[in-house]
C-alpha cells in the first residue's frame, strides 16, 4: 500500500495507477479529503459567526442604553476577531497539496486547527462574562420595559446579574468546547488516521 492508496482509503485491486499530481486526485469519488472537509467546516463556522456579528450590530443600533452597547460591543469585537482568525486559517489550508509533501501538510494543518481552537477557547473565557452581562441587561430591559438604571436599582437585579455571570461563563466555555469537538473532532481524527497510515507505509 503506497501513499496514494492510503489517501484513497482502500487497497487498490489492480496496478497501473495514474500519475498523481495533487491531493484532489487522491480522494475517493464518494468521500471528500480531510483537508477539503476542514475548509468546508471553516466556511460553515464563518457563516455562523457572521450571523452573530449582524445580530450584535443590530442590538447596538437598536438599544440606546450605553451599558448594553458597551457589553455587546466587547462581544462584537471578539466575534470579529474570531471571524478574522477563521478566515486566516481557511486561507492557509491547501487541499491540493502535492502527494510527495502530503504527510508534512496534513500535520501542519492538523496542528494549525488544534492551535486555532485552543486560542479561541482561551480568549473566549474572558469574553463570556461580558456577553452574559450584556444578555442579562438586554433581556431585563425588554422584559421590564424600563431603563437599565431603573431596572438595576432593584437589589435582586444586581444579585441576579452576578449569578448569571457565574453560571453562564463556565457553561459557555463548556458549550463552546463541545461545539468545537462536535464540528472539527472527526476531521482531526481523519487527519491523524491518514498520517498514521502514511507513516506506517513509509516505515515498511
Amino acid at each position: 500500500m503506497d501513499i496514494e492508496q492510503v489517501w484513497k482509503g482502500h487497497v487498490a485491486e489492480t496496478g497501473g495507477l495514474p500519475e498523481v499530481q495533487n491531493v484532489g486526485q487522491l480522494k475517493p469519488s464518494n468521500q471528500n479529503s480531510p483537508l477539503k472537509k476542514m475548509k468546508k467546516l471553516l466556511v460553515q463556522n464563518m457563516v455562523g459567526v457572521a450571523f452573530c456579528v449582524v445580530l450584535y450590530v443590530a442590538v447596538i443600533c437598536f438599544f440606546s442604553f450605553w451599558q448594553i452597547r458597551v457589553l455587546v460591543g466587547i462581544t462584537l469585537a471578539f466575534t470579529l476577531w474570531a471571524l478574522a482568525n477563521a478566515w486566516q486559517l481557511y486561507r492557509r489550508v491547501d487541499e491540493k497539496v502535492l502527494a510527495n509533501n502530503l504527510l508534512a501538510e496534513l500535520k501542519r494543518n492538523r496542528d494549525a486547527l488544534q492551535s486555532w481552537m485552543r486560542v479561541q477557547m482561551r480568549v473566549a473565557i474572558f469574553i463570556y462574562p461580558f456577553s452574559a452581562a450584556g444578555g442579562y441587561l438586554w433581556g431585563g430591559v425588554l422584559g421590564s420595559g424600563q431603563d437599565v438604571s431603573v431596572f438595576m436599582s432593584k437589589p435582586i437585579a444586581g444579585w441576579a446579574l452576578i449569578a448569571c455571570i457565574i453560571v453562564l461563563t463556565p457553561l459557555g466555555y463548556l458549550a463552546g468546547k463541545w461545539m468545537f469537538k462536535k464540528t472539527f473532532g472527526k476531521v482531526i481524527i481523519q487527519l491523524d488516521e491518514h498520517m498514521a497510515s502514511i507513516s506506517a507505509d513509509a516505515s515498511e
